[in-house]
């Protein structure tokens, strides 16, 4: 039979092994448990090391002596032997990004919408767009229907099926936006953008000097007696025709071209014609001509050809008179072949090491490696923002 003091002893032997006998016991629990241990029956550890706590505990309420030891002794050998026993934290889940990054939710997909919800979430992450429609009044359907999703995906907060309809079905009465009224028909990002923007434009008149491009064309005409004449254009977004390099895509937009027509009398005549910049706004939108029409099979096939981009683009050498600068890739609503359909998602860079993917309701946190992958092969808009 064992003394009082062996008693004692023991037990604090008793409760060395079993929190050697826990993975991971953090400070709060092994207070609770000393402290009060219906609190701790509540915690999400095995019955049977349940028991071991609170029968140690009974034995150290007797005396508060011993309590204050045998609690030093405990706490001590958890923080020795912490290190060991611990697991290793679990891996960031893919939807998660670290707190001082903002995260937005996806967007419900209503049958064949994804390019809608891709133009949205583009449009959402230029800030002085957001803040435009979050201020707006609520006159115009759209623009108040709009601003109820922004306003719940800067909260964070899940958009709903039925408000996503209402946004929709408010575009629909409008009569200025063609076929965009049959929107599993259009299926087209950029036809979506600028029909939107019409629409918005009618209670924000200057929202297109965000993303403004105003050329000026020069035409001459080399063996005729009609007049050279410019023309001024202004564009939403710079079309360009799909090559192996970005680079090449702005030169043959903006290089001189040499096209002949045949005059009345028979005659041929060559115009020189060349497009230079005039102004740009704070962002650049490029449209990346990728879609094609296969006559044999009736479909629309897509131009995945890798466009090598660099992560910043000057259009410097086709300015008239002001220098711009740098524009770097914030990015890109891209389209991809799925099955009879073609997919939009939306990425967004968030830095040289990572970026989101934004595709209906789920997001990806992704490495900048994969992301620029996807804009290179995919990009159907690419977002720039000057430096």
């Amino acid at each position: 039979m064992f003394s009082k003091n062996k008693k004692k002893f023991l037990s604090i032997l008793f409760a060395i092994e079993s929190i050697f006998s826990f993975e991971y016991l953090n400070f709060s629990q092994a207070q609770e448990a000393k402290i009060n241990s219906s609190k701790f029956q509540q915690k999400n550890i095995y019955n049977s090391k349940q028991e071991k706590l609170i029968s140690i505990h009974k034995i150290f309420q007797k005396k508060n002596r011993l309590k204050i030891i045998s609690s030093a002794v405990i706490i001590a050998l958890i923080l020795a032997i912490k290190p060991k026993l611990s697991k290793p934290p679990p891996a960031v889940p893919q939807n998660l990004v670290p707190p001082e990054v903002p995260i937005f939710n996806g967007l419900p997909n209503l049958a064949t919408t994804c390019y809608v919800n891709s133009s949205l979430q583009m449009l959402f992450h230029i800030i002085e767009f957001r803040d435009a429609i979050l201020k707006c009044s609520d006159k115009n359907d759209v623009c108040f229907n709009l601003k109820k999703i922004f306003e719940k995906l800067e909260k964070n907060e899940t958009v709903k099926k039925n408000e996503m309809l209402s946004f929709l079905e408010s575009i629909k009465k409008h009569n200025n936006i063609g076929s965009i009224k049959d929107f599993e028909k259009v299926g087209d990002a950029n036809e979506f953008i600028v029909c939107l923007i019409e629409i918005i434009r009618e209670e924000i008149p200057n929202i297109n000097d965000l993303w403004k491009i105003n050329c000026l064309s020069e035409y001459k005409f080399l063996n005729s007696e009609m007049e050279d004449f410019n023309s001024d254009e202004k564009l939403f977004s710079l079309p360009l025709n799909v090559q192996e390099e970005f680079t090449q895509c702005v030169e043959n937009y903006f290089k001189l071209k040499k096209p002949s027509f045949d005059l009345e009398n028979g005659e041929k005549t060559i115009i020189n014609a060349q497009t230079k910049i005039e102004s740009l706004g704070k962002y650049v939108m490029i449209r990346m001509q990728r879609f094609g029409f296969d006559h044999l099979t009736r479909k629309v096939k897509i131009n995945d050809c890798v466009i090598k981009t660099d992560k910043e683009i000057n259009f410097d050498d086709y300015t008239i008179n002001e220098k711009y600068g740098n524009y770097k890739v914030k990015g890109s609503v891209c389209c991809s072949p799925s099955g009879a359909y073609i997919h939009y998602y939306f990425v967004w860079i968030l830095n040289g090491n990572e970026a989101l993917i934004y595709d209906d309701e789920k997001v990806y946190k992704i490495d900048f490696k994969t992301a620029w992958e996807h804009i290179e092969k995919f990009s159907s808009i690419i977002l720039l923002e000057k430096n």
